[in-house]
C-alpha cells in the first residue's frame, strides 16, 4: 500500500497499489437504479410494492422516488380533493420510513392530478426526474374493457420510454409493513 496525501488538510490516506486496483476492477459492481414507486392509500397494495422494492434492493443498489398522486375532481364548479394534503404526505412519509428502516434511500413527492389521470401523473413524474424504471401494482378487477393491463398502467406505458415493472397484487393479502 502506498500512502498518498489527500488534497485537503486531512491525514494521510491509505490507497491500494495500482496492481491491487486492477484486481478489484474485475469484481462485479452493483448497478444503481433510480426507481419510481407510486404508492396509494391502500395499505395492503402499497406494502406489497414496498416488499417488491426491498427484494429488488437485495440485488441492485436502489434509490427510490416515492410518489403519491392526490386526485382532484370538480363538483358544481368547485375543485375538491379526495384526500387532504396531510393524508397524502402521511402516505408518502410512511413509505419512505419503511424503506429507511431497510437502509434503502428514498425521496418523496405528492402530486395533484385530475381524477382518472393517475397514470399520466406517474408518467409525467418519470419524465421530470431521472428515473430508470417504474414499479407499479396491478389490481385484478373485473371491468368492461381497459386493455390487458388496466387503464393506469396503459397511461404510463404509452408515455414513458423506461421499463415499467408490473407487480401482480394479491388483493386477499392483509399484511402490513410494520
Amino acid at each position: 500500500m502506498r500512502r498518498n496525501s489527500h488534497p485537503s488538510n486531512s491525514p494521510l490516506v491509505d490507497q491500494p497499489d495500482a496492481d491491487a486496483t486492477r484486481e478489484s476492477q474485475d469484481l462485479p459492481l452493483r448497478p444503481s437504479l433510480n426507481l419510481l414507486l407510486p404508492v396509494g392509500s391502500d395499505i395492503a397494495s402499497s406494502t406489497q410494492l414496498l416488499w417488491a422494492t426491498a427484494n429488488l434492493a437485495n440485488r441492485v443498489s436502489v434509490q427510490v422516488l416515492v410518489l403519491h398522486c392526490r386526485e382532484w375532481d370538480l363538483a358544481h364548479g368547485i375543485k375538491y380533493f379526495v384526500e387532504s394534503r396531510e393524508e397524502a404526505n402521511t402516505i408518502t412519509t410512511n413509505a419512505m420510513a419503511w424503506l429507511s428502516d431497510l437502509n434503502i434511500p428514498s425521496h418523496g413527492i405528492v402530486r395533484d392530478v385530475e381524477r382518472g389521470s393517475v397514470g399520466r401523473g406517474i408518467a409525467s413524474t418519470a419524465l421530470e426526474y431521472p428515473v430508470d424504471s417504474i414499479m407499479v401494482g396491478l389490481h385484478r378487477k373485473r371491468r368492461l374493457f381497459h386493455g390487458p393491463l388496466g387503464s393506469t398502467i396503459s397511461q404510463i406505458e404509452r408515455s414513458v420510454t423506461c421499463p415499467v415493472v408490473v407487480i401482480n397484487l394479491d388483493t386477499s393479502s392483509s399484511s402490513t409493513p410494520r
